[in-house]
């Protein structure tokens, strides 16, 4: 995913997603307070009830605050884990550098996240991704039109 996000120009919130999908959910549920957690839940995926955009509107939200000294107020408010998305942050550092490293981008990694906010590009490359249409690693792979095959007829998945 974090490739398609570079091909794409839209690598910053693919980051978040691939970094979301690795740590636990930063949405917090406390039982006393479920509705008041859904609700604020429900403010970032209002427009399309997706949980990856969700998660990268929350995140992005949590940055501007952390800014401006204010992230654990933010956290507080929209019952989000201050510690789970001080992760996510740590571990898009670790793929951007990553991905210098590896020469898929270079230090300007502003270019490779041109198409950001273009919200039904990042849904692609999520959804190309994720879709499964049978149970296995193989049947996603097959099945996907974003596969390589090596010269042995091998399946190359990113």
């Amino acid at each position: 995913m974090l490739i398609l996000g570079a091909i794409f120009n839209c690598l910053d919130p693919i980051m978040t997603v691939v970094a979301g999908l690795s740590v636990r959910d930063p949405f917090l549920m406390p039982a006393d307070k479920k509705d008041l957690a859904e609700s604020a839940k429900a403010q970032f995926s209002a427009r399309d009830y997706s949980d990856h955009l969700a998660l990268v509107r929350a995140y992005e939200g949590w940055k501007e605050a952390e800014a401006q000294q204010a992230g654990y107020e933010y956290c507080w408010q929209n019952f989000l884990s201050s510690q789970t998305l001080r992760a996510i942050d740590s571990l898009r550092k670790q793929f951007c550098y990553l991905l210098k490293d590896i020469g898929l981008v270079d230090h300007n990694s502003e270019t490779y996240s041109r198409w950001s906010h273009e919200e039904h590009l990042v849904r692609a490359v999520i959804h190309s991704v994720l879709t499964t249409k049978g149970k296995g690693k193989r049947d996603r792979m097959i099945d996907s039109p974003l596969r390589a095959l090596t010269p042995k007829g091998r399946i190359l998945w990113c």
